[in-house]
């Protein structure tokens, strides 16, 4: 389906945009099927949100920087969300 959209779509895109373009589109169409719960939703959003607010640190820190924050916010709500579940088990 991906690939059929890509080739009906792909006479519609101006020729003045470049190759780079479609390197973050590429990255998200891999990226959204893998987002199945919560904790990899939060880990997402505050990645990308970290790669844009912090894409002007030198050596590409900002990408490594924006990975940490991504899993230390998936292992936080997967570990909340964990313990959520195991308080309503006890009650």
């Amino acid at each position: 389906a991906a690939t059929a959209a890509g080739y009906f779509l792909g006479n519609k895109v101006p020729p003045s945009w470049s190759l780079d373009f479609f390197v973050p589109l590429s990255f998200l169409a891999l990226l959204v099927p893998g987002i199945r719960d919560r904790a990899a939703g939060l880990a997402a959003i505050v990645g990308a949100t970290v790669a844009v607010a912090a894409s002007g640190l030198p050596f590409n820190l900002g990408l490594f920087l924006a990975a940490a924050c991504g899993i230390a916010a998936g292992y936080f709500c997967e570990t909340r969300l964990a313990s959520k579940k195991t308080r309503q088990g006890e009650n």
